[in-house]
Formats: C-alpha cells, structure tokens, sequence
C-alpha cells in the first residue's frame, strides 16, 4: 500500500507552494506554533473547521512532537532528494498494490499518487479528494476499511497460487 506517494523526480517531488512554504516555516518554529503550522501542512481547513483545534494538537504533539536533529531533517531531504522509482515500477507486477490519493496534499502533489496508480502493472487508486497529507489520522474511517480490503484481497490471491509459484516470485 502507498499512501500519499510518488514516483520520485523533480516533477513530483517538489510540494504546491502553500505546501513548500508550510514545510519551512515549520523548520524554523518549535513549540505549540510548529504544531499550528503542521496542521495547515498536513490537514486542508475544511477538516480543520470541523475538528477540535485541541484534538489536532494534540495529535501532531504525538506524532511530532519531538523535533528531528538537523542530522536526520538533512537526511529525509536528501532521501526524497534522490527518490527515483520511475524505471522500476513494472517490477511490481505480481505484487498487489493499492494507491492511495489524498487530493489535497500540500505535501504531495496528486498527480504523482495518479502516476504510480497508471504505472504500476495492476494497481488499484483510492482517491480521497477532501484529505491531505495527515490521511491516516483525517480519514481512518474511509482509509481503514480500505486498507483491510486490500490486505485481504492480497491475502486470498497469495492463498490461491500455489506454493511452488510463489517461491519462484
């Protein structure tokens, strides 16, 4: 399962400039301002209108309340940086794979999840149009069921070829 993905590439890789400026000003803040800005980078404000600003902070306080060291923030750019899959998607061929697409990712822009759903040999796209970056906490009631489907499925497929193909993949 990929969620909120891309293929790699400056034309994906780049986030829409809301996006882009949310991500450096949240590297420059610390405290309860960092956590507010994170949450304009990773839920859309329809979502934000509707949810308990608390609840929010509280959220992004757990998931990212401690601030990474320059040593590993350096890395993660360097890592997305040089992320390259384009030329070797179609060795996921056998591997069941389900896209998921928040449409509005400030942090990943849409098009990339809709070009690895093209790409890879039989994937399956489950676009959520009204998510962000933050999916799996903004929409777990749409993105789990989802998920348990897939894994099934993949499961079910795995169950029905036989073990000596299997092996072999």
């Amino acid at each position: 399962t990929l969620i909120a993905p891309h293929p790699g590439g400056l034309k994906f890789t780049i986030p829409p400039l809301p996006g882009l400026y949310y991500l450096l000003l949240s590297g420059m803040t610390s405290g309860t301002r960092r956590l507010q800005i994170l949450s304009r980078l990773l839920f859309p404000a329809p979502f934000r209108a509707k949810r308990n600003t608390q609840w929010i902070l509280d959220v992004l306080e757990k998931d990212f309340g401690t601030i990474p060291s320059r040593f590993t923030q350096h890395s993660q750019i360097h890592a997305v940086r040089k992320h390259q899959t384009q030329q070797r998607l179609h060795n996921l061929a056998e591997i069941p794979t389900l896209v998921v697409r928040p449409g509005s990712d400030l942090v990943i822009r849409a098009k990339g999840s809709d070009f690895l759903a093209q790409n890879i040999p039989g994937a399956r796209l489950l676009r959520i149009e009204e998510a962000g970056h933050g999916i799996v906490r903004q929409c777990p009631e749409i993105l789990n069921p989802a998920l348990l489907e897939h894994f099934q499925r993949s499961e079910k497929r795995q169950v029905d070829t036989p073990t000596y193909e299997r092996a072999q993949t």
